[in-house]
C-alpha cells in the first residue's frame, strides 16, 4: 500500500509541475546527412522543387543512403514502376523509402538503386543505417 501512495504522489507531483507552465528540456533529435560522406560521394542541390516543398539531393549512382533521424519505417517500393507512356505522379519515385521520424516528419528518399536487405514498413531503423543506394532506375527525376 506504500508503494502505491508514493506512485500516486510522484504522478500528482507530475501533474502540477506540467500545469505550473515552469520551461523543462526537451532534447532535440539527432539528424544526420542522409548521404554517405566520402570524396567518391559528391552532393549537389536542385535550386527548385516542383509542386510541393521538398529538398533534391543529388549525388553519384552506388552512394549509400542513411535514415537521417531515429524513426520508423513507413513505405518502401523496391519495384519502379514509372513508364514514359504514363508518366504517373504516384510512381515517379522509382524504388524509395519513406521514414516517420521521432521528430514526426517524414522523410522520403527516392529514385533509390536498391533499398537494402531487412529494410520494410513498420521497422524502427536507428539513424545511422543504410536504408539503400543511390541511382536511377528507370525515372528520369532527380533523386529526392
Amino acid at each position: 500500500m506504500l508503494q502505491s501512495r508514493r506512485g500516486v504522489l510522484a504522478l500528482l507531483a507530475l501533474v502540477a509541475f506540467v500545469l505550473s507552465g515552469a520551461p523543462f528540456a526537451v532534447a532535440e533529435p539527432l539528424r544526420v546527412f542522409p548521404i554517405e560522406q566520402s570524396a567518391k560521394c559528391p552532393v549537389k542541390f536542385a535550386r527548385f522543387h516542383h509542386d510541393y516543398p521538398a529538398t533534391d539531393i543529388i549525388t553519384k549512382k552506388g552512394c549509400a543512403f542513411l535514415s537521417p533521424i531515429d524513426g520508423v519505417v513507413d513505405e518502401v517500393s523496391r519495384k519502379d514502376r514509372w513508364s514514359g507512356k504514363s508518366n504517373r505522379g504516384q510512381d515517379r519515385g522509382g524504388l524509395f523509402v519513406s521514414i516517420i521520424g521521432v521528430d514526426g516528419v517524414r522523410y522520403y528518399g527516392s529514385h533509390l538503386m536498391e533499398v537494402a536487405n531487412g529494410i520494410e514498413p513498420g521497422i524502427s531503423k536507428a539513424h545511422i543505417c543504410s536504408i539503400g543506394r543511390e541511382g536511377i532506375k528507370k525515372s528520369p527525376q532527380s533523386i529526392n
